[in-house]
């Protein structure tokens, strides 16, 4: 990441950035309904064997909702670990 010095180059490099997030996560983004997660569908995120767009294709959710799901059951796993010991 190249350093902003002014505060117009932070809000250009954040524009760009902002940009480049919709063009990425757009692709699946509000492409398939909402609705409950099932247990082969989380292990293959877990699993994590393929890559996120082919995953969204798979079980038809968004890449950005497979990340989402996969940090929050890590998040969850380490918080009953850190309970456990």
């Amino acid at each position: 990441m190249a350093r902003y010095t002014t505060e117009e180059g932070r809000m250009k490099y954040r524009e760009r950035k902002r940009k480049e997030n919709m063009l990425y996560y757009g692709q699946t983004a509000y492409k398939y309904p909402k609705r409950a997660w099932k247990e082969e569908e989380i292990e293959m995120i877990m699993a994590h064997t393929l890559s996120d767009r082919e995953i969204s294709e798979k079980i038809k959710r968004s890449m950005k909702s497979i990340q989402e799901k996969r940090r929050r059951i890590r998040r969850e796993e380490e918080a009953k670990a850190a309970l456990a010991e």
